[in-house]
């Protein structure tokens, strides 16, 4: 059998050199946000969970130290039994993981930032020529987290990521919008107050929001599977001819 934790420090190191070197891509604010995600998931401290400033000054510092240490390093190949694999061969990577209940994730994100996750699969199961999988504690992540990503017919739904997520997205809801959260809300049985005051005391009902809105988003992997604007090979053209830009965006939808 092999070892879970062997492979999770080298894609580790793989996310570290990622980050380092596609940092610069995210707004000072926006990466700000990233490395306090990134901080609570390294410490095992919840989306909602207090942190003491001077902790995570440090922790960036050191992060940033390490990101200027590595940032001209080539992504290594995963060494798994004896053989080496590429990075981004994720079938011949989840080949071994699958069995012992793992799921390897790597591809190009957003302005083509490579990503990579390792995590726990909780289920899965198939639906509209989809294989989905549920997954759950990742033990590997770089910067960039989405709740769902769709490879070939193959989407992969991120609860973990998913509870971040949302955490973040219900905290930026302006007061103009706090009327229409507060609606949406209340379909779960709590209300903004609560979230924002008392959020452990309704972790169930956190969780239980995280897995209707994680429903939603494979449906919308599922018809980004189906849509036949472009072929799929063209589709990759466009997004990794135009990086980072407009065109990028509308192409991923």
């Amino acid at each position: 059998m092999v070892s879970i934790q062997h492979i999770a420090s080298q894609i580790r190191e793989n996310c570290d050199i990622s980050d380092a070197k596609y940092s610069g891509m995210y707004s000072i604010c926006g990466l700000a946000l990233r490395l306090r995600d990134l901080y609570k998931w390294e410490k095992g401290i919840e989306p909602w969970g207090m942190i003491p400033s001077a902790n995570i000054l440090e922790w960036i510092d050191k992060k940033e130290q390490r990101w200027r240490e590595i940032e001209d390093r080539e992504f290594q190949k995963l060494k798994i039994d004896g053989e080496e694999y590429d990075p981004f061969d994720t079938q011949a990577v989840n080949r071994i993981l699958k069995p012992q209940g793992f799921l390897y994730g790597a591809g190009y994100a957003h302005a083509m930032k490579p990503s990579f996750f390792l995590a726990k699969v909780e289920h899965s199961f198939e639906i509209s020529a989809c294989n989905v999988y549920i997954l759950g504690e990742e033990v590997a992540r770089d910067l960039f987290t989405a709740p769902t990503l769709l490879q070939g017919n193959d989407i992969f739904a991120r609860r973990e990521s998913m509870r971040y997520f949302l955490w973040d997205k219900i905290q930026e809801v302006t007061q103009s919008g706090k009327k229409a959260l507060n609606c949406a809300l209340e379909s779960y049985g709590v209300n903004e107050k609560e979230i924002r005051t008392d959020p452990e005391n309704i972790k169930d009902k956190l969780c239980q929001l995280v897995d209707v809105e994680l429903e939603t988003y494979i449906h919308h992997e599922i018809g980004e599977a189906h849509d036949d604007v472009f072929e799929r090979d063209e589709w990759r053209e466009i997004v990794s001819s135009f990086p980072h830009s407009s065109v990028e965006v509308f192409a991923r939808g």
